[in-house]
């Protein structure tokens, strides 16, 4: 289970590794990378692509009412989607704006739909974005690299494993780029990091072995290293293949090649969502209810933490004392010391925040479903300049909506984001 596997660098690849488009024009804008040393970046030479399957050249507007992942870049708020078809879209909103625009980053027009995006970013208005392009059965890995309000480079990150699950994408300070992990379709934990202002991605496989059938992985990165938490944990809480569940994390340092075994424990853990305050890990999921002496059927939100390395200082604690449903969304507040999380539970959208010391939480509603319209189980939170900013779509892919209010409010206005 603890294999570490080698890197390997991709060039030359069986599709175009270097697909250019660009949101604003032809022109794609490079952003400088100074933390890795990488080789200049050449245009590549046209070449056809591979035969896919047609799809209209319009999508219907509807979403897949997956996921929206929000981020802070320092210039405002940003959350990607995808619609039913596989369309990547990619709403900004500026500090001290009311109003997201839209941005088309992908047109499954042009190829197969593209699912599950995750996005990070540097702080400084550059959006790292990844997702799987499962609509050819393939689920080959994409990347988009790019300013808010610029151009964006898409990049094939990997095409040799299909890639199914959800990625995890974010950035490292120290690197001055981007890290990310997904699970292959024989159940192994890969990890990639860029090498260029366009992804230049590069691979090393086989972190934890397919012997546990991983099911997420999540990444972050801290103040000496990468960290990866995996666990083969099912949303409906079963044993996969009749094995124990587990979670497992994997630790490497910056500008090293190894990865360490950092711990693990037997709980059910799904819908990872994982979060670096500045000296610790914060991880939120959802976990069955006999971790509690409760029926396995009932789901409670639950909070681990652990040092930069990965190895767990406490695990278990109950965020909220009623059940909830879905995946879990964890950020940290720098303006409050504290930390949030989204989720949500029987006919509302909550967040809990904690108190300095992330021993306790208090939980308040957000926004409670109504007959026409119901939140998603995949809320994202994030918190910047001095606002939480939370972001979920409709259940019927209608609709996707942000929430905020200053660090320290109690009131939840709604903006539309999307409407289909």
């Amino acid at each position: 289970m603890r294999t570490i596997g080698t890197s390997r660098r991709r060039s030359g690849s069986r599709r175009r590794s270097y697909q250019l488009f660009s949101t604003t024009g032809a022109a794609i804008a490079l952003l400088g990378f100074v933390g890795l040393a990488a080789p200049a970046v050449a245009q590549a030479e046209p070449t056809a692509s591979p035969a896919r399957p047609s799809m209209p050249l319009t999508a219907p507007p509807i979403l897949d009412a997956a996921s929206a992942p929000v981020v802070y870049d320092g210039s405002g708020f940003a959350t990607v989607t995808t619609d039913i078809v596989g369309n990547v879209l990619l709403f900004t909103e500026a500090n001290g704006s009311d109003t997201w625009t839209e941005t088309k980053l992908y047109d499954a027009g042009q190829g197969t739909g593209v699912y599950d995006p995750a996005i990070a970013t540097d702080g400084n208005g550059t959006l790292g974005i990844v997702a799987t392009e499962t609509g050819s059965g393939q689920g080959y890995l994409l990347s988009w690299i790019g300013q808010v309000g610029g151009s964006f480079t898409q990049e094939v990150v990997a095409d040799d494993q299909a890639y199914d699950t959800n990625p995890s994408i974010a950035y490292s300070p120290t690197g001055e780029n981007f890290v990310m992990t997904d699970i292959d379709a024989g159940g192994n934990v890969d990890y990639w990091y860029s090498t260029t202002a366009a992804g230049g991605w590069v691979e090393q496989a086989g972190i934890a072995t397919n012997d546990s059938q991983w099911s997420q992985a999540v990444i972050t990165t801290t103040d000496v290293g990468v960290v990866i938490v995996v666990t083969n944990a099912t949303a409906s809480g079963g044993l996969p293949q009749g094995q124990a569940v587990v979670t497992e994390n994997w630790y490497q340092p910056y500008f090293s090649s190894g990865w360490s075994y950092a711990g693990g424990v037997n709980f059910d853990d799904y819908g990872l969502s994982i979060a670096w305050t500045g000296s610790e890990i914060l991880l939120a999921s959802a976990q069955t209810g006999h971790n509690y002496g409760q029926p396995a059927s009932i789901k409670f939100m639950a909070l681990q933490q652990m040092n930069d390395t990965g190895g767990y200082l406490s695990y278990g604690q109950k965020i909220a004392g009623h059940a909830v449903t879905g995946s879990t969304s964890i950020a940290w507040s720098a303006p409050g010391s504290n930390a949030v999380v989204t989720y949500q539970s029987g006919n509302a959208l909550y967040l809990s925040y904690s108190n300095t010391t992330v021993t306790s939480f208090t939980t308040e509603k957000v926004k409670a479903n109504t007959a026409t319209t119901v939140y998603a189980d995949y809320p994202s939170v994030v918190v910047g300049n001095d606002t939480v900013q939370i972001t979920d779509a409709t259940t019927d892919g209608k609709h996707l909506y942000g929430f905020s209010q200053p660090v320290g409010g109690i009131v939840w206005p709604r903006q539309t984001i999307y409407t289909g």
